[in-house]
This record gives C-alpha cells, sequence and structure tokens, in this order.
C-alpha cells in the first residue's frame, strides 16, 4: 500500500475512540475472508487474449469498469519516456468514430463518475462508474480505442496535449520546494534502463516524442493480450460478458506480452545526495529498495511504517519530536509497486538544526528500535490502522474492479484480495524486527540531505554528494 503514515497530522499517544479499540483488540481473527460479504467473481478469457472479470453487486444500480493495459516502460525508446503518457491522451481525445472531446462529453451526458485514466509504472488503467443501464457506452469506447486509434493522429492534437502534458509535468516539478525529490531519489535507486527510474517526466522529455513513437506505442502495448477488463456492480454476469464479446472479440489479436523480468534492485553501500530546496528548515529523505506490492514482505513493511509513525504507535515522532525536539513531524510509508517498492522516511528538521543533526538522531534512534519489542497491543493497533481503511474502501465496486484487475496483472487469478489480507495474518514481534534489521540497514539506503537555500530553483536540486 502506498499510504501516507504522518505523525504530524495526529498526535500520537492520543487513545483511540473505545469502540476503535475494541475493534483493534479484536484483530488477531485479523483478516477472515476480505470476500465474505461479496459474491464471487467469475472470469473469461476471450481468443484474442482479453481477460475479463465480472462481479455481481446488486446493492445499487450502477456499475463500476477498470480497464487495465500492463507493458514495462522498458518498451519506450531511451530518452522518449513521455510515449505512454501521451499516447493514452490521444486516444482518449479521439479516434475514428468519436470525435475530440467526445469521451468525456459522451460519459458525462451518460450520468458517469469516477471517470479517470493513469499512467505510471508500465499500466495504462483507465476507469469510469456509469448507471446499469449505461454499461455498453465504456465498452464501446474503450474498443474504439483499442481497435481504431491511429487515424485519430494528427500534427495540430498532439502539439496541443503535448504542451498540456508539458505544462503539467512543470507544474509537478515546481509546484512545491521539494518536488523534485522523487526523481532524484530514483536516479540513486534505478540503474538506467530501470522502468522506474524515469517515472517521473522532465518537460522536455515530452517534447521528444513524435507521431511514430505514439503509434509503434499504441500498436506494442495498447493490445488484447496486454489488457485485463473488470466489470462490478448491478449487472448479470452472463450480460456482461456477452457485451464484452461483443465490442472486443472482433478485435485482432497479438502476441503475448512477454513475463514480469527480474528487476530486484540491492544497493551495496549508502548514497548520500545533498539538496538545495527554497525551504525554511532542513528536511532529510530517507529511502530502501523493498519487495513488490502483494508480497509477504510487503506486508510486513506496511505494518512496520505505521509502528515508526502511526497514530497510535509511533516510535520515531516519539523519538525525534517528543524526546530530542530535533524535528517537528515524521512520516514513514512502503510505496508499493508492480515491480519492486521504496520503504520511505521523511523527517521535517526543527528550527536551527541541519539536515546532518537529524540524520544523525534518526540513526541513534532506529540503532534503539532494532533491538526493541513490540508488544501484541502495539501490533494489533498497527496492523487496525493498517486494514481498516482497505477493508471499507472495499465497499466500492469501483475499488474492487481496480484491485481485481490488479489482481490478474500481478497474481493470476481474478480474485486476489483474499490472498491480500493473508498476508497480514502472520504478524509477530520477531516478524517485525527481522524486517527492520533485513529491509532497512543503514549501509543500503539512500538519503537526501535537504538544506535551507532561498533562491533555490523550483522543486530543489542536486548541490553534491555527502561522504
Amino acid at each position: 500500500m502506498d499510504t501516507v503514515v504522518s505523525a504530524s497530522v495526529l498526535p500520537p499517544r492520543i487513545p483511540l475512540p473505545a469502540l476503535l479499540v475494541a475493534a483493534a483488540l479484536a484483530v488477531p481473527a485479523r483478516t477472515a475472508s476480505a470476500q465474505s460479504a461479496f459474491a464471487p467473481t467469475s472470469e473469461r478469457h476471450l481468443d484474442n487474449g482479453l481477460t475479463v472479470i465480472v462481479q455481481e453487486d446488486h446493492k445499487i444500480p450502477l456499475v463500476s469498469l477498470t480497464l487495465r493495459y500492463d507493458a514495462l516502460q522498458d518498451s519506450v525508446p531511451a530518452g522518449q519516456e513521455g510515449t505512454a503518457a501521451l499516447t493514452t491522451s490521444v486516444m482518449l481525445r479521439a479516434t475514428k468514430h468519436t470525435a475530440p472531446g467526445d469521451y468525456a462529453r459522451l460519459l458525462a451526458r451518460a450520468g458517469a463518475s469516477g471517470v479517470n485514466d493513469r499512467t505510471q509504472g508500465g499500466s495504462t488503467v483507465l476507469e469510469a462508474t456509469v448507471p446499469a443501464n449505461r454499461l455498453a457506452l465504456p465498452l464501446w469506447l474503450w474498443s474504439d480505442q483499442l481497435a481504431f486509434f491511429d487515424p485519430a493522429i494528427d500534427d495540430a492534437q498532439l502539439e496541443l496535449l503535448r504542451a498540456k502534458l508539458r505544462e503539467q509535468r512543470r507544474a509537478a516539478l515546481e509546484g512545491s520546494p521539494m518536488a523534485r525529490l522523487d526523481r532524484i531519489a530514483d536516479e540513486e535507486l534505478y540503474a538506467p534502463g530501470h522502468p522506474y527510474r524515469s517515472l517521473y517526466l522532465l518537460p522536455q522529455d515530452v517534447d521528444r516524442v513524435d507521431r511514430a513513437a505514439i503509434a509503434a506505442f499504441h500498436d506494442a502495448t495498447i493490445t488484447p493480450a496486454h489488457a485485463t477488463l473488470a466489470i462490478v456492480g448491478d449487472v448479470v454476469a452472463a450480460d456482461a460478458f456477452g457485451l464484452a464479446e461483443r465490442y472486443f472479440a472482433s478485435i485482432p489479436g497479438a502476441p503475448q506480452p512477454p513475463g514480469k523480468p527480474s528487476l530486484t534492485v540491492t544497493l551495496t553501500a549508502e548514497r548520500r545526495v545533498d539538496v538545495a530546496a527554497n525551504v525554511p528548515r532542513a528536511h532529510v529523505s530517507i529511502r530502501w529498495p523493498t519487495p513488490k506490492l502483494l508480497s509477504a514482505e510487503d506486508a510486513h513493511l506496511d505494518v512496520l511504517a505505521r509502528l515508526l509513525a502511526g497514530t497510535r504507535t509511533a516510535w520515531l515522532y516519539w523519538k525525534l519530536v517528543d524526546d530530542a525536539k530535533i524535528a517537528t513531524g515524521v512520516i514513514a510509508r512502503e510505496r508499493s509497486g508492480a515491480l519492486g517498492s521504496q520503504f520511505e522516511v521523511l523527517i521535517d528538521g526543527a528550527k536551527g538544526k541541519s539536515a546532518a543533526d537529524v540524520l544523525a538522531a534518526f540513526d541513534s534512534a532506529m540503532d534503539e528500535l532494532r533491538s526493541r519489542s513490540t508488544s501484541s497491543r502495539e501490533l494489533d493497533g498497527a496492523l487496525y490502522e493498517t486494514l481498516i481503511d482497505r477493508q471499507l474502501s472495499l465497499e466500492r465496486p469501483a475499488t474492487r474492479a481496480a484491485e481485481y484487475a490488479k489482481s490478474w496483472m500481478l497474481l493470476g487469478v481474478a480474485d486476489g484480495l483474499g490472498k491480500d489480507f493473508e498476508r497480514y495474518d502472520h504478524m509477530t514481534s520477531t516478524v517485525v524486527r527481522e524486517t527492520l534489521l533485513k529491509y532497512l540497514p543503514k549501509e543500503r539506503r539512500v538519503v537526501l540531505l535537504v538544506t535551507p537555500t532561498p533562491g533555490a530553483p523550483a522543486g530543489g536540486e542536486r548541490s553534491g554528494r555527502s561522504p
């Protein structure tokens, strides 16, 4: 999970309301089937390679859909990292049978909500929720993008979308004083050629993408064999499968995409980078490469983040803010990814403290925590915090549709929610300590030391390396 856990938002040591405490103490039943309240899923595989997953949920007259294309970004030519994002923008703008702007206009007219698209980490995801009697509309629009894309490209559209994406990237990288930290960290964590090294596009990356690159990327990766369609809501499964076949079955297939490569990241030494940013106080970001999304270790690190800086247990917050008074805020999180994750700790320094001072205090606190034992009360509270929002979010058909599509991509099963929640069943104090020692060592990490620098470029910039 990439859930931000911030001890500076909710003061630690304030007990949860009695009802939540009771629920937290009941966690040992922990993750008994997350799916018990939902109907089973059904799946069908079309001859062209498309996987269709359907779950009936008749509580409200809505249907949520997710169409997910999975292709590694290393299929993008070097220096053209904006190709995937720009391809998505072009195919959503117009196709052979939909005029520019019709995609958004037709969905809005049909009463659609939750219309969303995102491209990151080798995946392109399209989402929409529509009234049950308008299920055919997004299926027709998406099939048209899949089968009738190339004629929609023209120079005027491309330049308009390129300018829009360029401005979005500029705003993202300059919108806050430390917006470039993620890109700097990824350059240290991932070797050239790794799909995650270039997730954060620069404005100039967009300018290198031409029509030929977009058409080639679409033909290679926006195919039925790369796609998973999940449909959840007020629909009869047989009817949903019938509509999916009607709109997608006639689209020619393509070769099956290769399996996910092994992209394990192992640092052999600590890497420190000095960063200049126009901020009032020092800041430190520490990151470790960790196992991929839906692995057991990924779940263990989710819980560890809650123990380090949660709302009921906040070991790091108490050490650095309450006791040492060297920091004003601490965030810990496991940033999960399909090909690998990052565990991140963010620390805002107190007035007058340097980034080096903050890092030294952090290392001292972590040395003490590595020998610490976790009580059952702390562990159950951390598990509760980790799982409760996730459990509640699954009541939304849109969440389940996204989860089923992701589950098929990562696990090869349509309904992986049970396996997902089972990852938390075996958390013990011993597992917490072993996870801390194995995945968060001092000698194998990336450290960004941010120094307040008036006049520094927007977003921050590298200013050197520390020994």
